[in-house]
Order: structure tokens, then C-alpha cells, then sequence
């Protein structure tokens, strides 16, 4: 929170021996960077505090970044264009209660998991049980193959495989494409771990 230093309590809220650890400066930094890793122990430091990555009492991650506010560019220009506040945000980031020493494990489904079709929304988003790593995900739909409706051609009870994950910063936002009796189908994104 803001004007508050060291975050949460529960899980472990420094970096421990030997763990890859990175220092942010946020007034010193002149452009609005990619969201840090969720697997890395990070320290940022603004005009509201010093703040660490921890953990909560849930086991889940309580991470930071650079905050930045939107403004409006030059005539013919309208962006949208980002500004640095100087400034550190908090951010929450489900770990499945698998946080350690303010970080996240790789949670994401990897090449090769087999995910079971749990349900299949109208919109087309679906839960799966990966029965490689023994978690549930809720995904949106992203894309359809060519002459797959990924809407109505799935079943519940389907198992579909991984074969391309783009998310190497998991537990955030991760994007996969996935086979089905060995033809690519769907792709999903946003893939939130199911809380148990």
C-alpha cells in the first residue's frame, strides 16, 4: 500500500540465500518497462516508499511495479502514450497458495499437459483439469483454427494437448495453443489457476 515499506507478512517476505533477487529505482527509470517476472524476488524503490515482493497469508504473491499514468500526445498524435508517476503499485497475483519467499513457482500449463475439458462457455472460454501437473484452469478463448469451433466442437471430457505456451513469466496471463487428436484447435488466454 502506499507510503508503506516491505509489503505482506505471511510466506516468507525477503529473498532468501542464493534466490535471484532485482532492485528497481522508479523515479530514475525513463520508460514504462514490461511487468516484472512473478518468478523473481523483486525490491522497488519510488517517491511513496521502498516496497519488497512477499507473500500473504494465503500463499499467494504480493508483487510491484512502476506506476505510470496515461496522457494525451501532440496534435495528430493522440497515442495513448504512458508517463511514469515515480511511484511504486501493488499488485496480487495468485500463486495457488504456492508463493515462497515473495515469489511465484511456474504454475502455467507446460508443452505437452494434457488438459480435460471441464466446461465449455457459449463464449467459448472452458475450465480444464491438467492432468500433467494437477491443477484447474479457467481460460478465455483467444482463436480458432480454420474449420474448428472451438464454441461448439469440443466436449466436456475431451482431453486436449498443450503445443505452444507463450507465457514464460508464469503465473501471469499465460497464452496456449492446444492439440486435439493430434490437429491444433484452440487457443486460450488469460489462464487463471481454479482455486481448490
Amino acid at each position: 500500500m502506499a507510503g508503506q515499506s516491505g509489503g505482506g507478512s505471511g510466506g516468507g517476505s525477503g529473498a532468501s540465500a542464493g534466490m535471484a533477487s532485482v532492485a528497481h529505482d522508479c523515479e530514475a527509470q525513463v520508460s514504462v518497462a514490461a511487468p516484472p517476472s512473478a518468478n523473481v524476488h523483486d525490491t522497488f524503490v519510488g517517491g511513496n516508499g521502498t516496497f519488497s515482493d512477499s507473500c500473504d497469508p494465503s500463499g499467494n504473491l504480493v508483487t510491484h511495479e512502476c506506476d505510470y499514468t496515461s496522457i494525451t500526445g501532440p496534435p495528430g498524435d493522440p497515442g495513448p502514450f504512458y508517463m511514469l508517476t515515480g511511484d511504486v503499485k501493488e499488485e496480487f497475483v495468485n500463486c495457488d497458495g504456492r508463493c515462497v519467499n515473495g515469489t511465484c513457482p511456474n504454475i502455467c500449463p507446460g508443452i505437452g499437459d494434457s488438459l480435460r475439458y471441464v466446461t465449455i462457455e457459449p463464449d467459448g472460454s472452458a475450465t480444464f483439469d491438467d492432468l500433467t501437473n494437477g491443477l484447474s484452469y479457467q481460460c478465455l478463448l483467444y482463436g480458432m483454427a480454420d474449420g474448428y469451433d472451438c464454441k461448439t466442437m469440443p466436449m466436456v471430457g475431451d482431453v486436449a494437448v498443450v503445443s505452444e505456451n507463450f507465457s514464460d513469466d508464469c503465473p501471469a496471463d499465460p497464452f496456449i495453443y492446444t492439440h486435439l487428436d493430434g490437429m491444433l484447435t484452440c487457443s486460450y488466454d488469460d489462464c487463471d489457476v481454479i482455486e481448490p
